[in-house]
């Protein structure tokens, strides 16, 4: 039946060069209120966990260590190593290095800091994981867990801080890192480091999959999760997926995505919630039917736009970089600089909103943009309790060989005052199969009881549009008599090859600088608009 130790916390188990197998009905090793210091055994073919660590300990001063060095375990029929903290209230300290766990029957690395109701804090694990091999795991290859837990009186409690470094994870049939905080007061901080996951959720049977999935809901405290130098190959369907309720902050650098089958990184933001900072940094997304990154945001949801800093983007089926929300929903978006995006089958990026009542965001610096659908921003429709806004900059960006308009910015307000503020600078649109620039504002709504307008400004500052098979530039207000103001300026601009060059309906404004050549139809077609040009020059006119 294994061995089995009760102790308290001035006891100590050490255990070296032990060899457990074929229990019976029973665990390897089961571990209650002691200190245990293991290394270089051998556990396998357990009829249960390989090694059970339990705290229960009404004394928030109480602590104990486990600590697990170059030893293997495989073949169990239920948890490789399990932490078990119900109804603990001190402190647990975990450290496993070069330890490979294979063949496990449920979950490799199972930790639970339980549930509690009382004035004491229900404990804390801080675990350290180094050099370890996880492989063919039947159900999760991490489990971490806190539940209804309370803030203490020591300030050691509600701690649970994991870091692991130079890990593997492969073939886990269901979850690789499974992050649970509900209904807990906890101070939570995940990190990743050097490491691999392959082959994650291929064949679930659960629901909460992925390479990382995050669940931090009530209760209080903060959470943080820094992966890095980490790569994810075939994870399904997404390398990392939160429910994101707030308090929460979200880092990956230099980490690789392939062959995931939804995203990248799915970030999903609860009803009423407001979505948690979140930075990819010197990323890589390529050859996966997906997205790179998915922001989805439910009912009222409020958004932070999505860092994307220096990342590399290429092979994509669907979306590189998506943002959609239903109703009240506001706030989100991208800011992507230095990033280069190229070979999407769809869309680059696609922010879009519908029932919105406050912002969408879309910044592009420094970016290169390469054989995509284009760029795209839309507001649907605003809200009947608050008007929204579109906030694009473009700075120092070129998107080229677009199969359809380059760069789209378009909304529609039918209820309340709307914002429009577009900028371009420094930028090239080189070949579309649509529009170079498409800025459209629309005002659907008739009733007299709202009073729906856009105040829009459009500035396009030393840009380049050449050899499109659209229109260059067209800026779409409807009529200029139309509620609002209409601000545009366009200098030191080319356009180089289109059916139109400027096409403009409801836009007062200057252009100094311009030169518009080579278009099929006219350079500038104008409808119910005052232009004032300064030192312009139109050649190669056709009509």
């Amino acid at each position: 039946a294994g061995i089995t130790v009760i102790g308290n916390e001035f006891m100590e188990a050490q255990i070296d060069f032990v060899e457990v197998h074929d229990t019976f009905m029973a665990d390897a090793f089961y571990f209650e209120n002691i200190h245990v210091d293991m290394s270089n055994c051998d556990i396998y073919d357990i009829d249960g966990s390989a090694i059970q660590f339990s705290g229960i300990d009404n004394t928030f001063e109480a602590y104990y260590n486990l600590s697990i060095i170059d030893t293997n375990i495989y073949n169990c029929s239920e948890d490789g190593i399990a932490v078990w903290g119900d109804d603990h209230y001190g402190i647990f300290m975990i450290d496993v290095y070069n330890v490979d766990i294979w063949n496990i029957s449920e979950d490799a690395l199972w930790m639970l800091i339980g549930e509690s109701g009382g004035n004491n804090a229900n404990g804390s694990l801080f675990g350290t994981f180094d050099q370890m091999n996880i492989r063919d795991i039947g159900d999760m290859a991490v489990y971490m867990s806190t539940l209804y837990t309370r803030a203490g009186d020591s300030n050691w409690s509600n701690w649970f801080n994991c870091t692991f470094t130079n890990m593997t994870f492969e073939n886990i049939k269901n979850t690789g890192m499974y992050v649970q905080l509900v209904y807990s007061t906890v101070y939570y901080h995940l990190v990743v480091d050097n490491s691999e996951f392959r082959n994650i959720s291929l064949e679930p049977t659960f629901q909460r999959i992925g390479a990382i999935w995050w669940w931090f809901q009530g209760g209080g405290g903060e959470t943080s999760m820094y992966v890095a130098n980490t790569l994810f190959k075939n994870c399904n369907p997404q390398a990392f997926e939160v429910w994101d309720y707030g308090g929460n902050d979200f880092h990956f650098y230099n980490c690789e995505f392939t062959g995931m089958t939804q995203a990248g990184a799915y970030l999903g933001v609860k009803s009423s919630a407001s979505q948690s900072p979140t930075v990819f940094e010197e990323c890589s997304f390529h050859d996966a039917d997906a997205k790179a990154v998915n922001s989805y945001f439910d009912y009222r949801g409020k958004g932070t736009p999505v860092m994307i800093l220096n990342c590399t983007v290429w092979n994509l089926t669907d979306i590189a970089f998506a943002a959609d929300g239903s109703s009240y929903t506001a706030g989100y978006g991208f800011n992507i600089s230095g990033s280069d995006i190229h070979d999407i089958g769809d869309l680059a990026v696609d922010v879009y909103g519908y029932y919105n009542e406050g912002s969408l965001t879309l910044h592009i610096v420094n970016t290169t943009i390469a054989r995509t659908t284009g760029v795209r921003i839309q507001l649907g429709q605003d809200s009947y309790q608050s008007g929204a806004s579109l906030n694009v900059i473009v700075h120092n960006t070129s998107i080229t060989e677009s199969r359809g308009t380059a760069l789209t910015v378009s909304g529609n307000t039918y209820y309340n005052p709307c914002r429009l503020y577009f900028q371009i600078l420094n930028s090239t649109i080189d070949g579309a199969l649509g529009d170079g620039i498409n800025v459209k504002t629309e005002i659907s709504g008739t009733s007299s009881y709202y009073k729906p307008r856009w105040d829009s400004s459009v500035f396009i500052i030393n840009v380049t549009v050449n050899e499109v098979n659209g229109i260059g530039i067209a800026l779409q207000a409807g009529s200029s008599t139309l509620p609002g103001t209409r601000e545009f300026a366009m200098n030191e601009t080319t356009i180089y090859g289109a059916q139109r060059g400027l096409f403009n309906v409801g836009y007062n404004g200057d252009l100094y600088y311009c030169d518009i050549q080579n278009t099929l139809k006219e350079d500038i077609f104008a409808i119910d608009a005052r232009l004032d040009l300064f030192y312009c020059s139109f050649t190669n006119i056709n009509e």
